[in-house]
């Protein structure tokens, strides 16, 4: 739905989170564009000379996002919590968050394929400190400012020439499809 020229996010959001069938043609017409739009990005960051791109991306696993990652970190939260902060943050009816949690993957999923676990039960503001501890153990130096939900930890090869490291990533991400664990699971 375009309001003034501007998508209505919530009007969107309540329409996709009541019928499976409206998300599931939302996600094909959103997800393939949001992956071109990533890939740039990613592009950018190793023409940028960057060693690590962090993705928040809440259909990871979903998406296949995650054969892109050298560390997937999952943060853990009961559902109780989740959907109060979503009620809180959002305005969401008790229906409405409890629909938007539904539509991913459980996070017992989540839990069991990452390589990182950060619990996230307690007070938002000891989040970010957790997140850092996270990214540390996954290779990157520094969290970003505010920590959020699941991330995944791309790490991108450095060699003298660009087009060597594409093919490095490439090959990188090949492995990792491929089911070989660069790190052993970790739970902060």
């Amino acid at each position: 739905e375009l309001s003034a020229g501007s998508l209505d996010r919530a009007k969107v959001g309540k329409m996709a989170f009541s019928d499976r069938s409206k998300r599931k043609a939302l996600n094909s017409a959103t997800h393939r564009p949001m992956l071109i739009q990533l890939l740039a990005e990613l592009g950018a960051a190793l023409g940028a000379n960057e060693s690590a791109v962090l993705i928040d991306a809440p259909l990871l696993y979903e998406t296949g996002l995650h054969w892109l990652c050298a560390c997937v970190i999952v943060v853990r939260v009961a559902e109780v919590t989740q959907t109060a902060r979503l009620r809180a943050r959002d305005g969401f009816t008790a229906e409405e968050a409890a629909q938007r949690v539904a539509a991913q993957m459980p996070l017992a999923q989540k839990v069991a394929r990452a390589d990182v676990v950060v619990e996230n039960d307690g007070d938002l503001s000891s989040l970010p400190g957790r997140a850092e501890v996270a990214l540390r153990v996954a290779g990157c130096a520094t969290a970003p400012g505010a920590a959020r939900a699941r991330w995944g930890f791309c790490r991108l090869p450095r060699t003298r020439s660009r087009v060597l490291d594409v093919v490095l990533w490439l090959v990188l991400v090949l492995i990792r499809a491929a089911g070989v664990e660069p790190l052993p699971r970790a739970s902060l």
